[in-house]
């Protein structure tokens, strides 16, 4: 995805990416999806991982991949949606009875919800989760808010990975980042750097630099992760969205620097 050297990532004009993590599949966005497509692929953008969070988005995904072949869908339950045991079994009857590769995401562990949803609760959907994708021989998409510690050892009792997962919107400790690698982990990265502090962009820039180069992804999460002001979209009178067209801005105005 980029050429490094002396320190320094030298952007290439004919450079393609891949859009690791989005939701092209939300509301915000998803009467748009023909127009984004293909303004992402006239920015070099040519395959897109779209995740599903929850029960209710699994064929919505599904649907796109069968439209779009440039996407990837990916099924999960994210730590939002974590309640009914029954889900479990329903995702995995749903990814066994689908006609398309597919990976497992959005899962993991989020400690900023755990009043809401017990941190037990979520590492057992986690756990059933990370078994099914190593027993199907798919990767998985790792959301991770303030749990990489439990989320590692998780990771760590169940992996390695030899399919390999990703550490959506990785910005946690760097001494966890070759712990995670060894396991099978790929990293991504996206316009969240813009919005955090000069102390908190500093701690990230720290982070991205641990990251083994070939290990190293972009993601836009759109439509979340609004940070890029040229690629936003309007999604009604007051309110725009991002699109993942921000992942070659983001390189240029920021990650090229590392």
């Amino acid at each position: 995805m980029f050429i490094k050297q002396k320190g320094k990532i030298n952007l290439n004009r004919k450079m393609r990416f891949i859009d690791i993590h989005c939701h092209l599949h939300f509301p915000r966005i998803s009467k748009s999806v023909d127009s984004i497509i293909q303004q992402a692929h006239e920015s070099g953008i040519e395959r897109f991982v779209v995740n599903a969070t929850r029960e209710e988005d699994w064929k919505l995904v599904e649907v796109l991949a069968s439209k779009y072949p440039s996407i990837i869908p990916s099924y999960g339950i994210h730590p939002y949606a974590v309640d009914d045991e029954k889900k479990l079994d329903a995702l995995k009857r749903f990814c066994l009875s689908t006609h398309t590769p597919y990976a497992i995401g959005e899962i993991g562990m989020d400690k900023s919800i755990s009043r809401q949803v017990s941190i037990q609760l979520q590492r057992h959907f986690f756990e059933e989760q990370v078994k099914f994708a190593k027993e199907h021989n798919v990767f998985f998409t790792v959301h991770c808010v303030k749990c990489t510690a439990a989320v590692y050892e998780v990771l760590s009792t169940l992996g390695p990975f030899p399919k390999g997962f990703i550490m959506h919107g990785y910005s946690g400790p760097s001494d966890f980042v070759m712990k995670f690698a060894e396991l099978g982990a790929y990293f991504s990265v996206s316009g969240y750097y813009y919005q955090l502090s000069p102390n908190r962009q500093k701690a990230m820039e720290d982070t991205i630099r641990k990251i083994p180069q070939d290990r190293l992804l972009f993601e836009s999460d759109a439509p979340d992760m609004a940070a890029i002001p040229e690629v936003l979209i309007a999604y009604d009178e007051e309110n725009s969205a991002n699109t993942p067209n921000c992942i070659p801005y983001v390189l240029q105005k920021g990650y090229a620097q590392f």
